[in-house]
């Protein structure tokens, strides 16, 4: 068997590459905030089919796919780093893996296209499930809540996720731990971005071209996402080749890839359909439908939000960590969805961080002019828990907190135990709900006195004593 030779070396190189550029991609805010628009989530066709957002990642993604359209999946070969992560992991369990692993099914040559049509089903009652299946999703996912949060000696971090949510992200480890079964699972049977992939290499010209056959397998045996046919070795499936040129170094007689002539005279009709194909996927759009309300980080709405990726992007770079993601108790169509925690945190007043790092214009990229004039909620005081109102005990800390130049917090005259007090007063059109109020409140019990319309006022026990919400009359 002959050693590995340059090509695959470079291939090599270039999945050790891209995955150290992705891994770069998530500390880049805590390093230079002007470059929180860097993110791998921006490469993710997926993240266009309902929405669109313009930034130069875009054209470095048109670019990919225009040279996809000559050369093939360069896109999976070594630019994803959840095949670039699968295929370590391949190579690392290879020994732990029996003769006999599993093989591509024909039948279920089209999986991940019938997974495409029921994201886009589900898409119709509003419930997005591309933030669930997007592979960018899920590896970005995982390092944001399992290693991201190891920097917060090192950057300014402040995500702390919950032993549920940590628990979720796990599924990146599922789809690694495949790598005992076979090379590439998730990749030939279930990634839904690779199969729009594929739909890019229909015409592909650069391909596989074997002038001398010995019969003998091996480039049937060292393929890892078995596009090679057993029965002829000769003949392959060249949308499900990744580059990798396993079969070119490895075999033993002579095998090369080519560049085929006469781009248009075989191919013109598939060229074509991917053309639809993409056309459709990147321009769908849904029925959009009214949404329960909660309460939502700057330049969301609810309409904006049936598109979010759930790659928690925004939560990552929260400098404050009031981005959290939804749970199951908001419905299964509003999970990992970011949400606005008041409980926990506040918006940083001088931050744009969350928009300018979106993929796909779920949180719009505001400038901070006008995020400081977004209005996410409004605070209220409840005079029952207040100490000024209640207690008759002297406290401005509200007031002093607000970071609203006219103060939307104002403080008005009383009289109580015989003393002349300062109580604040909301002034409900200054207001945005940037919660600073509420996380600075000196709670009694761990009892809030002033809280965000949409939260909970909760018990030092945990337990839920009063609700305030947008959508319902106070």
């Amino acid at each position: 068997m002959k050693k590995r030779q340059t090509l695959t070396k470079i291939i090599i190189v270039l999945q050790i590459f891209f995955f150290i550029c992705f891994l770069i991609s998530l500390i880049t805010p805590y390093i230079n905030e002007d470059l929180s628009g860097i993110s791998f989530m921006r490469l993710d066709v997926l993240s266009y089919l309902f929405s669109f957002k313009m930034n130069f990642l875009f054209i470095i993604l048109l670019f990919i796919l225009l040279i996809q359209l000559f050369f093939g999946r360069v896109f999976c070969s070594f630019i994803c780093p959840m095949g670039n992560a699968i295929t370590f992991f391949d190579w690392l369990f290879k020994g732990f893996r029996g003769k006999e692993n599993i093989r591509y099914i024909k039948g279920l040559t089209f999986f991940p296209a019938l997974l495409i049509i029921v994201i886009v089903v589900f898409r119709l009652f509003d419930i997005n499930l591309i933030g669930f299946f997007s592979p960018l999703a899920i590896i970005s996912r995982f390092f944001t809540l399992m290693f991201i949060p190891i920097l917060k000696p090192v950057f300014r971090y402040h995500f702390n996720p919950t032993p549920f949510f940590t628990s979720i992200s796990l599924a990146f480890l599922i789809i690694i731990l495949f790598s005992f079964m076979g090379e590439r699972i998730w990749c030939k049977f279930v990634c839904p971005l690779g199969f729009i992939h594929r739909l890019f290499s229909i015409p592909a010209r650069y391909v596989r071209k074997v002038e001398k056959c010995t019969s003998c397998q091996v480039c049937f045996n060292m393929c890892p996402m078995d596009a090679i046919d057993e029965k002829d070795p000769v003949q392959y499936d060249k949308t499900l080749c990744i580059l990798c040129f396993r079969c070119r170094d490895y075999c033993p007689g002579k095998t090369n890839f080519v560049w085929q002539k006469n781009f248009f005279s075989r191919s013109r009709r598939d060229f074509l359909k991917t053309l639809l194909s993409s056309f459709v996927f990147l321009n769908f759009m849904s029925v959009l439908k009214e949404k329960k309300k909660l309460l939502r980080p700057p330049g969301a709405t609810e309409k904006s939000l049936e598109n979010c990726m759930r790659c928690m992007e925004c939560a990552r770079v929260c400098p404050t960590g009031v981005i959290q993601p939804a749970g199951f108790q908001h419905g299964l169509k509003h999970l990992f969805t970011p949400q606005f925690r008041p409980d926990i945190s506040y918006c940083d007043y001088e931050c744009n961080l969350c928009g300018r790092v979106c993929p796909n214009n779920s949180l719009s990229e505001l400038s901070l002019e006008k995020k400081q004039q977004w209005k996410i909620g409004t605070a209220r005081v409840d005079r029952s828990l207040c100490i000024v109102w209640n207690n008759g005990l002297p406290c401005l800390v509200c007031e002093e907190h607000c970071p609203i130049p006219e103060k939307a917090i104002k403080l008005e005259i009383i009289e109580k135990n015989g003393k002349k007090l300062q109580a604040p007063v909301v002034d409900q059109d200054l207001c945005i709900g940037c919660g600073i109020c509420q996380s600075k409140c000196p709670s009694q019990g761990g009892i809030k006195s002033i809280l965000v319309e949409g939260t909970r006022i909760v018990s030092s026990k945990g337990a839920a004593i009063k609700v305030y919400s947008l959508d319902k009359d106070k």
